[in-house]
């Protein structure tokens, strides 16, 4: 539930009275939200959308949410609602027996919150710093170090007697910064939406590179949406003598219905060789 809220704020939707309603696909609600899938060979995980919903009386708006999370022979309901001042509240469940995996959504426009409060994780880490100073140097070898002063994120860079707000310092740099903090900063799911955006393509090639290397050496898994060509064509030649499992998903809408098509890496790299068009 706290990620959902996390996705809500970076979409700028907390102020909104439809805040829920808009998790549902054409704000029907009775279409409950159904997740269900594997955490481990012996771990089932459900996650529903509970029947118990509160509505606005005057807009008919949704301003209360259940989730019910189910696994092995336990489920603990999750709820969040919205008060008069908009202001969101999140109910947890308490249980020592609960599955702490720790998972961030990163999109286009996320947040400079959520990038203060991963680098300030990632600082506090002789280990970390040190790894987050070497992907730096892939990023650009004149960045020589990067540090909080006062409230604001600054760069140290060759040449330059004063260090640079990183807001000066381009999306690009910005978006890998971002990502790289996300993944030091030790969440073990990793959604990171149009990932191309604002990435050069001459710095796509080193953080795939460092995505398909961090995925193994940590257990992470990420979860990319994507429409880059490039991104794909660059994958396809990196996942060959890579171990890590990677599928590709091919999600279209045909009439009123969602569907997917599931590529593995010899599909992917098959039909980007033949320039067969696997995106939707």
């Amino acid at each position: 539930m706290n990620s959902l809220n996390n996705i809500l704020k970076i979409r700028n939707f907390t102020h909104e009275k439809d805040i829920f309603t808009t998790l549902f696909y054409d704000y029907n609600i009775n279409n409950h939200i159904e997740i269900s899938g594997f955490l481990d060979k012996d771990i089932n995980l459900i996650i529903k959308s509970g029947n118990s919903i509160v509505y606005d009386g005057l807009n008919n708006w949704l301003s209360s949410i259940n989730i019910n999370y189910e696994y092995f022979l336990e489920s603990f309901s999750y709820s969040a609602s919205i008060d008069n001042d908009s202001n969101i509240h999140i109910n947890l469940p308490t249980s020592n027996n609960t599955i702490n995996l720790s998972a961030e959504y990163l999109a286009s426009f996320s947040s400079y919150d959520t990038l203060k409060n991963n680098l300030s994780k990632v600082l506090m880490n002789n280990n970390t710093k040190k790894l987050l100073n070497k992907y730096l140097h892939d990023f650009d070898n004149n960045i020589e170090d990067i540090m909080f002063i006062g409230n604001i994120i600054s760069v140290f860079l060759k040449n330059l007697s004063n260090a640079v707000n990183i807001k000066s310092m381009g999306k690009g740099f910005y978006s890998y910064l971002t990502i790289i903090s996300s993944i030091l900063a030790g969440n073990k799911i990793i959604i990171i939406d149009e990932f191309e955006n604002g990435i050069h393509f001459t710095l796509l090639d080193k953080l795939i590179d460092n995505i398909l290397n961090i995925s193994l050496e940590y257990n992470i898994r990420f979860f990319i949406s994507t429409h880059s060509k490039e991104f794909l064509e660059l994958l396809s030649k990196k996942i060959h003598n890579n171990s890590s499992n990677i599928k590709l998903f091919n999600i279209y809408q045909k009439e009123s219905n969602i569907h997917y098509i599931t590529y593995n890496k010899e599909d992917i790299a098959l039909n980007i060789h033949n320039q067969n068009e696997i995106r939707d």
